[in-house]
Protein backbone atom coordinates (compact mmCIF):
# COMPACT_ATOMS: atom_id res chain seq x y z
CA UNK A 1 0.00 0.00 0.00
CA UNK A 2 0.99 3.03 -0.70
CA UNK A 3 0.11 6.20 1.65
CA UNK A 4 2.24 9.38 1.74
CA UNK A 5 0.26 10.92 4.93
CA UNK A 6 1.17 9.83 8.47
CA UNK A 7 -2.33 10.15 10.11
CA UNK A 8 -3.45 8.05 7.09
CA UNK A 9 -0.67 5.51 7.61
CA UNK A 10 -0.96 5.25 11.00
CA UNK A 11 -5.07 4.40 10.97
CA UNK A 12 -3.94 1.77 8.14
CA UNK A 13 -1.61 -0.02 10.07
CA UNK A 14 -4.29 0.02 12.90
CA UNK A 15 -6.94 -1.44 10.77
CA UNK A 16 -4.61 -4.18 9.41
CA UNK A 17 -2.25 -5.45 12.63
CA UNK A 18 -3.74 -8.40 12.65
CA UNK A 19 -2.75 -9.46 8.92
CA UNK A 20 0.46 -10.19 7.49
CA UNK A 21 -0.02 -10.29 3.68
CA UNK A 22 1.06 -6.66 3.27
CA UNK A 23 3.78 -3.94 2.83
CA UNK A 24 3.38 -0.03 3.40
CA UNK A 25 5.25 2.60 1.08
CA UNK A 26 5.24 5.90 3.09
CA UNK A 27 4.79 7.99 0.09
CA UNK A 28 2.34 8.45 -2.94
CA UNK A 29 2.69 7.36 -6.80
CA UNK A 30 3.34 9.44 -9.65
CA UNK A 31 4.56 9.66 -13.26
CA UNK A 32 7.72 10.97 -11.97
CA UNK A 33 9.71 10.20 -8.51
CA UNK A 34 9.81 14.32 -7.14
CA UNK A 35 8.50 15.90 -4.26
CA UNK A 36 5.11 17.00 -4.37
CA UNK A 37 2.58 19.50 -2.17
CA UNK A 38 -0.06 17.41 -0.41
CA UNK A 39 -3.41 19.55 -0.10
CA UNK A 40 -4.35 17.90 3.58
CA UNK A 41 -8.41 17.92 4.17
CA UNK A 42 -8.67 17.61 7.67
CA UNK A 43 -12.77 17.09 7.79
CA UNK A 44 -11.87 14.03 5.36
CA UNK A 45 -8.33 12.71 5.34
CA UNK A 46 -9.36 10.25 2.60
CA UNK A 47 -9.79 13.93 0.42
CA UNK A 48 -5.71 14.80 0.37
CA UNK A 49 -4.40 14.95 -3.09
CA UNK A 50 -1.60 16.32 -5.06
CA UNK A 51 -3.68 17.61 -7.83
CA UNK A 52 -6.69 19.42 -5.98
CA UNK A 53 -9.51 19.93 -8.75
CA UNK A 54 -10.09 23.55 -10.33
CA UNK A 55 -11.93 25.54 -7.78
CA UNK A 56 -10.72 23.51 -4.60
CA UNK A 57 -8.32 24.17 -2.41
CA UNK A 58 -6.35 23.62 1.03
CA UNK A 59 -4.84 25.58 3.29
CA UNK A 60 -2.55 22.66 4.67
CA UNK A 61 -0.01 21.27 2.65
CA UNK A 62 3.17 19.40 3.20
CA UNK A 63 5.87 17.89 0.82
CA UNK A 64 5.82 13.91 0.42
CA UNK A 65 7.97 12.40 -2.23
CA UNK A 66 6.36 10.88 -4.76
CA UNK A 67 7.61 7.75 -6.31
CA UNK A 68 7.08 5.37 -9.77
CA UNK A 69 4.99 2.40 -9.62
CA UNK A 70 7.18 0.62 -12.36
CA UNK A 71 10.36 1.52 -10.38
CA UNK A 72 9.51 -1.26 -7.93
CA UNK A 73 9.55 -4.36 -10.41
CA UNK A 74 6.83 -5.96 -8.79
CA UNK A 75 5.67 -9.25 -10.22
CA UNK A 76 2.47 -11.44 -9.94
CA UNK A 77 0.26 -8.48 -9.68
CA UNK A 78 -2.95 -9.50 -10.34
CA UNK A 79 -5.13 -6.38 -8.78
CA UNK A 80 -4.53 -2.52 -8.74
CA UNK A 81 -6.99 -0.15 -6.41
CA UNK A 82 -6.00 3.88 -7.77
CA UNK A 83 -8.10 6.56 -5.43
CA UNK A 84 -5.51 9.33 -5.25
CA UNK A 85 -7.92 12.25 -5.85
CA UNK A 86 -7.51 13.77 -9.70
CA UNK A 87 -3.93 12.27 -10.16
CA UNK A 88 -4.76 8.77 -11.57
CA UNK A 89 -3.89 9.62 -15.12
CA UNK A 90 -0.28 10.18 -13.44
CA UNK A 91 0.21 7.26 -11.17
CA UNK A 92 -0.95 5.44 -14.72
CA UNK A 93 1.47 6.91 -16.71
CA UNK A 94 4.18 5.75 -14.08
CA UNK A 95 2.37 2.33 -14.15
CA UNK A 96 2.63 1.30 -17.58
CA UNK A 97 5.42 -1.63 -17.63
CA UNK A 98 3.97 -2.87 -14.83
CA UNK A 99 0.15 -3.40 -16.15
CA UNK A 100 1.96 -4.45 -19.62
CA UNK A 101 3.92 -7.34 -17.87
CA UNK A 102 1.33 -8.38 -15.11
CA UNK A 103 -2.21 -7.39 -16.79
CA UNK A 104 -3.87 -6.50 -13.35
CA UNK A 105 -7.53 -5.90 -12.86
CA UNK A 106 -8.01 -2.30 -12.25
CA UNK A 107 -10.47 -0.70 -9.99
CA UNK A 108 -10.20 3.28 -10.18
CA UNK A 109 -11.92 5.95 -8.29
CA UNK A 110 -13.26 8.10 -11.36
CA UNK A 111 -15.99 10.63 -10.31
CA UNK A 112 -18.31 11.52 -13.56
CA UNK A 113 -20.10 14.89 -11.67
CA UNK A 114 -19.87 17.26 -14.14
CA UNK A 115 -18.08 17.88 -17.78
CA UNK A 116 -14.84 18.46 -15.90
CA UNK A 117 -14.62 14.77 -14.22
CA UNK A 118 -15.98 13.29 -17.20
CA UNK A 119 -13.21 14.88 -19.54
CA UNK A 120 -10.67 13.65 -17.04
CA UNK A 121 -12.29 10.31 -17.16
CA UNK A 122 -12.25 9.95 -20.59
CA UNK A 123 -8.44 10.66 -20.46
CA UNK A 124 -8.16 7.65 -18.41
CA UNK A 125 -10.52 5.55 -20.11
CA UNK A 126 -8.47 6.26 -23.57
CA UNK A 127 -4.70 5.37 -22.01
CA UNK A 128 -6.08 1.70 -20.62
CA UNK A 129 -7.86 1.08 -24.16
CA UNK A 130 -4.17 1.72 -25.48
CA UNK A 131 -2.81 -0.74 -23.35
CA UNK A 132 -6.08 -2.74 -24.47
CA UNK A 133 -8.02 -2.50 -21.16
CA UNK A 134 -12.09 -2.28 -20.95
CA UNK A 135 -14.56 -1.46 -18.54
CA UNK A 136 -15.91 -4.32 -17.41
CA UNK A 137 -17.56 -3.11 -14.30
CA UNK A 138 -18.46 -0.29 -11.97
CA UNK A 139 -19.80 0.77 -8.45
CA UNK A 140 -20.54 4.48 -7.34
CA UNK A 141 -17.45 6.31 -8.21
CA UNK A 142 -14.96 3.47 -8.76
CA UNK A 143 -14.32 1.95 -13.23
CA UNK A 144 -13.06 -1.59 -13.25
CA UNK A 145 -10.98 -2.48 -15.91
CA UNK A 146 -9.40 -5.68 -17.40
CA UNK A 147 -7.84 -6.93 -20.69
Amino acid sequence: MFEPHKKNLQCLRKNLENLINYEFYECTLSNKKDLFNLHVYPEGLGGNTISPPHGSSSDITEKVQANVLDSYNFKNVDYIKIDVQFHELEVLEGSLETLKKNNPVLCIEAARRDQEELSYVKKIVELLNGLNYKIVGEAGKELFFKK
